[in-house]
């Protein structure tokens, strides 16, 4: 399956790249920018408005029927990500900021229920454990990386700049991985059958 199961090359590359982009922004950009242009009440805000709006996300995805081509609307999803992603600092004030993050943790929050969703109905009974395992290393994996990235950019560059990059990182990641017959074409219910790579 590991050589073989294309959509869970493309889901792997996509979670590790999302990730990237994503645990940087959070850990080292906003803090960052909060520090420079909000306060420590805003910035509480702001990740009140992260953890509330991932809830929203998971509770909408719980709620919503499957989707017959749930790749796409795993990668809509995380363009909608991506945009409200790169809009944070430039949205005038903790207002705009907070909206910024509403709409990328809502999305976020679906997406995630999407994505493990269609892999737990894709992989064999058999291997789900493991399947889960190595995407999850990809995710949590990601992080020390990602902030010790974020941590060089950000210093070298201001974090503003950082939300827009990470953006545009998520949505190239999409973009490239809609290339892929395996992962663009992926239906609901479409089982893993030793596919080729």
């Amino acid at each position: 399956m590991l050589r073989r199961g294309r959509l869970l090359h493309v889901v792997m590359a996509v979670a590790l790249v999302c990730n990237l982009a994503f645990n940087g922004t959070m850990e080292v950009a906003l803090p960052d920018w909060a520090h420079r242009d909000l306060g420590p009440a805003d910035y509480g805000v702001l990740l009140t408005v992260l953890s509330v709006g991932s809830l929203l996300g998971s509770a909408i995805a719980a709620r919503a029927r499957p989707a017959q081509r749930p790749a796409r609307l795993f990668a809509g999803l995380a363009v909608v990500m991506g945009l409200g992603l790169a809009g944070v600092p430039y949205a005038g004030g903790v207002a705009g900021a907070g909206v910024c993050i509403a709409v990328y943790s809502v999305a976020g929050g679906w997406q995630n229920i999407v994505v493990v969703t269609m892999l737990q109905t894709w992989a064999p009974a058999r291997l789900l454990g493991r399947v889960m395992s190595m995407v999850m290393l990809a995710v949590t994996g990601s992080f020390p990386v990602s902030v010790a990235l974020a941590g060089l950019a950000v210093h070298r560059l201001g974090p503003a700049p950082f939300f827009p990059a990470a953006g545009a990182v998520i949505g190239l990641a999409v973009t490239l991985a809609l290339l892929q017959p395996a992962f663009r074409g992926h239906r609901h219910g479409a089982v893993f059958a030793g596919e080729a790579a």
